[in-house]
């Protein structure tokens, strides 16, 4: 995506900006993206130094960073190792990471997945260690429990 375009979109109130544009964004575009929503997919559109400098920019200008992988363009069936390691490099400590993945994106939309409580969809990960300290736990969950089945 060009920074004509993220302009445009952004010009023309769009929310949500999916993709975080791969060419050089003019500061007045980012800033233009503060308080709305920018969706990563670093790892489908090749991860360029460019795009990582994007979405750090968004993010340092307010914009709510929600994690994507553009299902379709990439062979992982959930996060990838490698938009994790794009997100740090974005400057996304773990916690952030894990946010971005889940929790931001679920209040973002006003998703019932925010807690676990008797009555509440008990869709869940298990895994081995606190992703807030290491994000690369979501790559490896031990159990993966979808609308009360376990389905890993």
């Amino acid at each position: 995506m060009s920074n004509a375009s993220a302009a445009l979109a952004a010009s023309a109130g769009a929310d949500i900006l999916a993709h975080t544009p791969v060419e050089p964004l003019a500061p007045t575009t980012v800033v233009a993206w503060r308080g709305r929503a920018v969706i990563s997919t670093l790892a489908a559109f090749g991860g360029t130094d460019e795009a990582v400098a994007n979405l750090r920019a968004h993010r340092a200008a307010g914009a709510t960073v929600l994690a994507g992988t553009d299902m379709g363009n990439l062979r992982d069936d959930g996060p990838s190792s490698r938009e994790v390691a794009l997100l740090a490099k974005a400057g996304l400590d773990d916690a952030a990471i894990v946010a971005a993945m889940t929790t931001t994106p679920a209040a973002y939309w006003n998703l019932p997945f925010r807690t676990i409580a008797a009555g509440a969809d008990a869709s869940v990960l298990v895994l081995d260690r606190d992703p807030r300290s290491d994000a690369k736990a979501l790559l490896a969950p031990r159990e993966v429990w979808l609308h009360g089945v376990r389905v890993k």
